[in-house]
């Protein structure tokens, strides 16, 4: 009867290896060959070819995944031989702003990065630091989703993590750690949201991965276009689109992943022991609030799981104020008169919407 157990026993622990380990197997290899990011294919010389073309005053083609956008920052601000007048830190929401749109003559980049969080912004002024030259001048592109835990938004900022540390560690005289071991890299091949990223990636890798970034002398291309200050123009498929749903969102919808279980503000200190560290090295902070789509903006008012985004807006209007720091935008699009057309989706406008909430700073 023993013996009957333990072979049954055996029996039922090879097929748990079997239905759960090759499953994982086949997620980590479908992670590690589509690999949308960059995590595993990074291919530096690409990299500093349009790093070295954007310094020289070209147009850049040809998109980009999250750990490439990051080590791309690291290249511009490490060869750049001169201090900013003004930067931008922020999204895939903030790409679009341009020199052009503050003023002509200032020394102005846009280091907005696709999924950027507070880790990026405090991981890009830690290079600038680390450089001895801190801009003048640092515009921060506020999303919610940076004060939420439960974003889901992959730690793309990991690979600049040394900058993270030692900055933080100034801030707030605090040692903090960043694990950026191999062993942490490839628990990514089973990382959930890793794998959403590259099944979204995966209809496009063909076409993208094949695919050399190139100096182009105009923009009205369909690729993702790159010009010398940074900002970016998207492909044509999100260039020329307009979302003019108008309908609101039937109760319970969750369109905003990054917003979902958004319950509390996480971060809080830290971001403001950062924008105060910034104001005590007499750079001067704006912060900039990119508006949602009327409908999206019309869910965060009627629904209750949402709701924290028009509180986060007032915590940061009062911080602002009470710290002197100049703060321009809303998430409300109707205080720039913004329509459906202006925007691409949820969270991403076209030109127009940053370039009437910029009519504020100029």
């Amino acid at each position: 009867m023993t013996k009957d157990k333990t072979i049954k026993f055996k029996r039922w622990f090879r097929n748990f290896l079997l239905f759960s380990l090759v499953p994982l197997c086949l997620v980590a290899l479908f992670n590690y060959l589509v690999d949308g990011t960059g995590l595993f294919h990074l291919n530096k010389g690409r990299l500093k070819y349009a790093a070295a073309n954007l310094l020289a005053g070209k147009m850049v083609a040809g998109p980009l995944g999250g750990y490439e956008e990051r080590e791309l920052q690291r290249l511009i601000i490490e060869n750049y031989p001169k201090r900013r007048d003004v930067i931008l830190i922020g999204s895939s929401r903030t790409m679009l702003l341009r020199r052009r749109f503050i003023q002509r003559d200032i020394d102005f980049f846009n280091h907005s990065m696709s999924g950027a969080g507070l880790e990026d912004y405090i991981s890009i002024i830690g290079l600038y630091k680390t450089k001895g030259d801190l801009p003048k001048t640092v515009v921060l592109g506020i999303d919610p989703w940076i004060f939420n835990k439960n974003s889901g938004i992959p730690e793309w900022w990991n690979p600049l993590g040394g900058y993270y540390e030692k900055l933080v560690a100034e801030i707030n005289g605090r040692k903090t750690k960043v694990n950026r071991t191999q062993l942490n890299k490839y628990m990514q091949l089973i990382n959930l949201d890793y794998t959403r990223a590259n099944y979204k990636f995966y209809p496009r890798r063909k076409k993208i991965r094949g695919k050399k970034l190139y100096v182009t002398p105009t923009v009205d291309i369909d690729d993702l276009v790159r010009e010398p200050d940074g900002s970016v123009h998207f492909p044509y498929k999100m260039r020329f689109k307009e979302d003019v749903r108008s309908s609101p969102y039937p109760p319970r919808a969750e369109p905003i992943r990054t917003l979902n279980n958004f319950d509390s503000l996480s971060g809080i200190e830290l971001f403001e022991d950062f924008v105060l560290y910034l104001q005590k090295k007499e750079v001067k902070v704006i912060l900039l609030l990119s508006p949602f789509h009327p409908v999206a903006y019309k869910l965060f008012n009627d629904d209750p799981r949402y709701q924290i985004v028009i509180s986060l807006e007032k915590y940061l209007k009062n911080f602002a104020f009470r710290n002197h720091i100049k703060l321009i935008g809303s998430y409300d699009p109707g205080r720039y008169q913004l329509k459906e057309k202006d925007f691409i989706d949820d969270s991403h406008g076209h030109e127009i919407v940053v370039t009437k909430v910029f009519q504020e700073y100029r």
